[in-house]
């Protein structure tokens, strides 16, 4: 997936009028992130997730698409045991939104984000077994399944040294383009 930074206003329009899909990772308020989950029956997740956005020790972000507003919410949970590992988590609350590489992307920007900027070693999420859609983006974002659960559950993990190893060529331009629109190509 090749990753296109758009830092300015003309470089947005240019990728809109193209047809292009451009996303961005930013800081918003929970009450922006709830209300964009109102119309898809995820506002009370939303809410029980999106107060984290008003929190300054836990990066979460909002997922803006261009011309569509704020989509959906990701982020991450460092666990106080050391502060080297951390929980992932992310949500697009429109169905068109899903299915486009947009949930990849976010999570590779994620992980970016926890190895590099954050120093974290390892970034783990559960996920329900049934859910295909979520598995195969998760596992294309770099993680692998470290547990099977009787539950129904699964989980997955990325550690620092495998997925710099297979993600690094790309890990800054990632870790970078929080805050400014990315062609999801």
């Amino acid at each position: 997936m090749a990753l296109l930074l758009k830092t300015n206003t003309r470089q947005v329009k240019q990728v809109a009028s193209r047809g292009r899909l451009a996303i961005r990772l930013a800081k918003r308020t929970a009450k922006d992130v709830i209300d964009a989950a109102v119309p898809f029956k995820m506002d009370g997740w939303a809410r029980s997730t999106a107060q984290k956005l008003d929190n300054p020790y836990l990066p979460m972000f909002a997922i803006e698409c261009k011309g569509e507003g704020v989509i959906g919410q990701a982020g991450l949970c460092v666990w106080p045991s050391g502060g080297s590992r951390a929980s992932a988590t992310i949500a697009l609350f429109n169905p068109k939104c899903r299915g486009r590489g947009i949930g990849t992307l976010v999570m590779r920007i994620l992980l970016a984000y926890a190895f590099l900027t954050l120093g974290l070693a390892r970034v783990g999420l559960r996920v329900n077994e049934a859910n295909c859609a979520a598995l195969r983006c998760y596992h294309k974002a770099g993680f692998v399944v470290i547990k099977d659960n009787k539950d129904g559950s699964m989980l997955m993990e990325a550690r620092r040294e495998s997925w710099l190893a297979t993600h690094g060529a790309d890990a800054q331009k990632l870790t970078d383009s929080i805050g400014f629109w990315v062609d999801v190509i």
